[in-house]
């Protein structure tokens, strides 16, 4: 170990280093303090021992960059000198500091700096300033006072600053697009966890598909991403999707050391550390938020930051999706209601129509009938009542074939009678007589116990409907059904071989036609299960419903399907 030299000790003077040496004061001792009398050498070995005392580190350094003097406090943080100068020393640099701030100190200006250094891991307060040699050489003493512990606790304040800062922003937002909310929280949790990329964006409901919804700009500059809107399948994703795969957060501090699959394509921004964290709504992953290359390493507080920003993004967005549901709701209840008397007028308009066009024009002829045989049997006898009576037969007949159809047509009392599975195979054969081009496949694996008593209404009705519209609108040669139990619950499918349609525009409840679609969605779904259609155009209809074991009657008292 070097011997380091001390300011002018007394002559003869040997003392013990913190290395346990021994230094020879006539050795370390400045070729301009050789003839410095003994006062003032005692006065130099007072004021250093002084410094020696101190906690924080005392450094002189000469014009040509030399370590005259090293307290024990600055050897303890930055180590043994060993002849080394000090840009050597402090910065284990080959050359001197670019910024180094010696001239503008030897001209008497005093220098007020913090520096980091990164081969401690610390962060110093540094006051420099000239002092004067016995021989009236400059050299420029030094304090370093340890500000690292000062500085985290500033920059979590910082930190925390931001966070609240965003939070309070980011619940401010309820009025931005979907899109611009997502944006402002990438930024920020790249912002709030102090890394350089970041991405984030939601999960499908069976979590087998995660669509970007922003990525920051660093990110799209660098990978040259055209847009925030890019769809991926989880199963075959990388590390990141890994969060989602395992419901938990993911740190890789080191990156290029990594031996599970990483699935970063070719032209992505090389990583060295990267952190997904997800968001759990109950027990399914909705969302996802990656951060990466953090100067430091990820710890817990990053996650709990990350997944703080992306909840409330998530509970935000929540929000407004259900605000919008129930405006569309609300929308939709003023058609339907409007559309619910329109209905009322025609069914009403069309009853009336066939009670006045058959029972009704029937019961007159009968009528007309009878009378002519009451005047009739005076005049001819019973032959002649007779023949005026049999006519009126078959027409008694009809009108009771027309009052079945029309009370079969409200509610179908083999329903009630012999439940839905046979009311759903009458409904078929009625449908074939009618519609005689238009062929029913009907398979039903269901026994009529397995099928609550309040969904069989609502399996006859979303059968009949959808038949009827097959046979209005579809041009079908062809529809099949479907109606099985499963592990489950109750599953019903129609599907045809028509022309098929735009089905989100019928589904909103804005299009101009009946009660339709939208009436078996309700119905459906007011019974516990669930309603999904469908349909391109040339492509055909699919309409599924389903009705799960553990079906709840969400109707209200008095509301009948």
């Amino acid at each position: 170990m070097q011997k380091k030299r001390r300011l002018t000790p007394p002559d003869g003077e040997k003392r013990s280093r913190s290395s346990g040496n021994e230094v020879d004061p006539a050795a370390a001792r400045p070729p301009a303090m050789e003839d410095i009398g003994e006062g003032l050498r005692a006065g130099w070995n007072y004021y250093t021992n002084i410094l020696e005392c101190m906690n924080d580190g005392v450094f002189i350094i000469d014009s040509g960059f030399k370590i005259q003097y090293l307290n024990k406090a600055a050897e303890r943080v930055f180590g043994t000198p060993l002849n080394r100068k000090c840009y050597e020393y402090f910065h284990n640099r080959n050359t001197p500091c670019y910024r180094c701030r010696i001239d503008a100190v030897f001209s008497g200006k005093t220098v007020r700096r913090m520096k980091n250094y990164p081969r401690i891991g610390k962060i110093h307060e540094v006051f420099e300033t000239r002092l004067t040699n016995p021989d009236g050489s400059y050299a420029k003493l030094g304090i370093v006072h340890d500000i690292t512990d000062f500085m985290q606790v500033e920059e979590a304040l910082r930190l925390d600053e931001a966070r609240f800062e965003a939070l309070f922003r980011l619940s401010h937002m309820a009025e931005a697009p979907i899109d611009e909310i997502a944006g402002f929280a990438m930024e920020q949790a790249v912002k709030i966890t102090r890394s350089r990329f970041g991405f984030l964006g939601f999960v499908s409901e069976d979590e087998t598909i995660f669509t970007r919804h922003a990525t920051s700009g660093t990110a799209m500059k660098t990978c040259r991403v055209s847009g925030n809107q890019a769809r991926f399948q989880v199963d075959e994703a990388g590390v990141w999707a890994d969060a989602i795969r395992e419901r938990r957060p993911i740190i890789i501090n080191d990156y290029q050391s990594y031996r599970g699959r990483k699935g970063i394509p070719r032209g992505h921004v090389p990583l060295k550390r990267i952190m997904s964290v997800p968001v759990l709504d109950g027990r399914r992953v909705v969302a996802l938020g990656t951060v990466a290359n953090k100067d430091a390493e990820y710890n817990e507080a990053d996650v709990r930051h990350l997944a703080l920003l992306i909840d409330t993004m998530w509970r935000l967005v929540q929000r407004k999706e259900a605000e919008r549901n129930l405006r569309v709701s609300e929308s939709q209840l003023r058609v339907l209601s409007s559309k619910l008397l329109t209905v009322q007028e025609e069914e009403r308009a069309r009853l009336a129509h066939e009670l006045h066009d058959s029972i009704g024009q029937t019961l007159v002829a009968v009528k007309f009938g009878i009378e002519n045989a009451l005047k009739g049997r005076t005049v001819g006898g019973l032959d002649a009542v007779s023949q005026l009576l049999d006519p009126l037969v078959p027409m008694v007949q009809n009108a009771v074939e027309e009052a079945r159809k029309l009370y079969m047509g409200l509610r179908p009392t083999i329903l009630d009678d012999f439940g839905a599975i046979a009311a759903i195979g009458w409904l078929c054969s009625e449908f074939e007589e009618t519609h005689t081009g238009i062929l029913v496949e009907k398979t039903v694996d269901i026994d009529e116990e397995h099928i609550p008593i309040p969904v069989k209404i609502v399996l006859f009705r979303t059968v009949q409907e959808a038949l009827n519209n097959a046979a209005r609108h579809s041009e079908a040669t062809r529809v099949g059904l479907l109606l099985k139990k499963e592990k489950s619950g109750i599953t019903l499918v129609l599907e045809d071989n028509g022309i098929g349609f735009d089905s989100s525009r019928y589904l909103s409840g804005t299009q101009g036609t009946g009660l339709g679609i939208v009436s078996m969605k309700e119905r459906v779904e007011l019974s516990g299960g669930t309603f999904s259609i469908e349909s391109q155009s040339g492509a055909g209809t699919a309409i599924r419903a389903f009705w799960p074991d553990e079906f709840r009657l969400k109707l209200s008292p008095g509301f009948h399907l």
